[in-house]
């Protein structure tokens, strides 16, 4: 499946558990509402996903990408 870059670069941060390199993919103003909190520009969402790590150490896999009306399914 080809991703842009920004996706790519945000699931091998969360894969590898880089919580700095996760919080470089959003900008300064960015904001993430999870589990009833907002977490608002680039130092809280890298606080945020470090914890979320320590606690769940989840992974993302993409299934699908759809961009521009296109979608590219991923082989299982």
């Amino acid at each position: 499946m080809n991703l842009p870059e920004i996706l790519s670069d945000l699931i091998e941060a969360q894969n590898n558990f880089d919580n700095v390199t996760y919080a470089n993919c959003f900008s300064e103003t960015a904001v993430v509402y999870d589990e009833g909190k907002t977490h608002k520009g680039r130092k809280a969402i890298e606080l945020w996903i470090k914890e979320s790590n320590e606690k769940y150490q989840s992974v993302m896999k993409p299934l699908e990408y759809t961009g521009n009306g296109i979608s590219s399914p991923l082989p299982l």
